[in-house]
Order: C-alpha cells, then sequence, then structure tokens
C-alpha cells in the first residue's frame, strides 16, 4: 500500500523537477504544510474533528482560542461539574448584554479577532471551556525523515497532488499545474463520493427531514 514519509514527500516533489532551485528547497517544507492545510479542508470529515480547553480569566469579557483551532463547531462550559453550552451571538449582542449582566459563568460568545472570543456576561472565575472543532494537525514536517502522520498513510495520493500543485504554484509551473490540479480534484471526488458515511452532517437536521417527510 502506498504511503509517504517525510522523506519519501519531499523525494515526490522534487523528482519531476529537473532544475535545482535552492530557493525551492528551502521553501519546501511550507509548501507541503500549504498542501496539507488545503487537503484537510478540502476532505472537511466529522471523524477529523476533536476537542481542546481553554479558560476563562476572572473579570475579563475573552477568551483565548485553543492552539492550531481552524474552526469551532460549539463551545461548552463546566460549571459545579455540570456541562452547559455556550451560544455564539453579533459582538453588539454581546456588548449590550454584559452592559447588563452581572459577571459570571459565560453563556454567550462571539469572535473579537483571530486568537480571542468575547464571551457574556465577563467571568468571575477562571471556568473550563471545552472547544469542539477543527483543528489542524500535526504536519508531516514536523517530525524526522521517518514521520508519517494519517494523510501521508490514508489518503497519500490527494495529499501527493496537494503538495504537488502548491509546489507547482511556486516554482509558476503553470502548465504542470493544470495537469495536477485536474487529477487532484478527480481524486478528491472519488475518495468523498467512497466515504460519504464520513462527512460532515447535522443529525438534527437529518432527523427533522425524516419527521417531515414521515407527517406528509
Amino acid at each position: 500500500m502506498l504511503e509517504y514519509t517525510k522523506a519519501t514527500l519531499k523525494a515526490a516533489l522534487t523528482s519531476w523537477n529537473e532544475n535545482s532551485d535552492p530557493e525551492f528547497e528551502t521553501e519546501l517544507d511550507s509548501i507541503i504544510q500549504r498542501g496539507e492545510l488545503r487537503l484537510f479542508r478540502d476532505l472537511d470529515l466529522e471523524t477529523l474533528d476533536a476537542s481542546n480547553d481553554t479558560v476563562t480569566t476572572a473579570t475579563t469579557g475573552e477568551v483565548f482560542k485553543p492552539l492550531n483551532l481552524l474552526g469551532e463547531r460549539g463551545l461548552w462550559v463546566t460549571v459545579d461539574g455540570a456541562t452547559l453550552p455556550v451560544l455564539k451571538r453579533s459582538r453588539a449582542w454581546i456588548r449590550m448584554n454584559s452592559s447588563q449582566a452581572e459577571e459570571g459563568y459565560p453563556v454567550y460568545y462571539a469572535e473579537m479577532d483571530e486568537t480571542r472570543w468575547e464571551v457574556s456576561p465577563p467571568a468571575d472565575d477562571a471556568y473550563l471551556i471545552t472547544v469542539d472543532g477543527t483543528y489542524m494537525p500535526a504536519s508531516i514536517t514536523d517530525g524526522s525523515d521517518n514521520t508519517t502522520t494519517w494523510m501521508s498513510t490514508q489518503v497519500p495520493d490527494l495529499l501527493e497532488r496537494a503538495c504537488s500543485s502548491e509546489a507547482c504554484e511556486f516554482l509558476k509551473f503553470w502548465g504542470h499545474k493544470d495537469a495536477v490540479e485536474a487529477e487532484y480534484v478527480r481524486k478528491l471526488a472519488v475518495y468523498k463520493g467512497e466515504t460519504k458515511n464520513q462527512e460532515r452532517t447535522d443529525p438534527e437536521d437529518l432527523i427533522g427531514d425524516r419527521q417531515q417527510k414521515n407527517s406528509e
């Protein structure tokens, strides 16, 4: 079965580049990381989601996002041993609510910037916030030459094509990029067709749809 290590993936990406390019060699790790991120987002598999924790700071209305978070699916706060949802609202709504509410555990949150959320009411203590969502997985470039990852063993052909497309972009090999991109799109469609049961779904929407059909 085909799979890539860090060393063999780099070798595959440089094999079709006949002209030695020191700048390309220097940039290769970043090229691979861009390919990994693209593939991860294109797959969008619910089975690849994870959870991580952050903590509120007393008397502040902000919470730092967990590291490597690409997008949250839900926030949960632990209060006296109970796990309660934190609901998303607009920043204007958060600020209006915070001006009227006493400090307590967070009930609502809104985007603040790339690294923080704004919460309401402002926390009166250090509360554990669990963040369900999409996290960037470890890159194959982070390890030794023998390192493998989920993508390099489970979808190695897609990973190689995604990284090759990024490499062509860097090298301005536009003709080769068109062929690589077409193959990547085709392989991605085949893989997603074979793994429909792993695609992201909203169970509540599915249940509602079934109930509606049953009542017709």
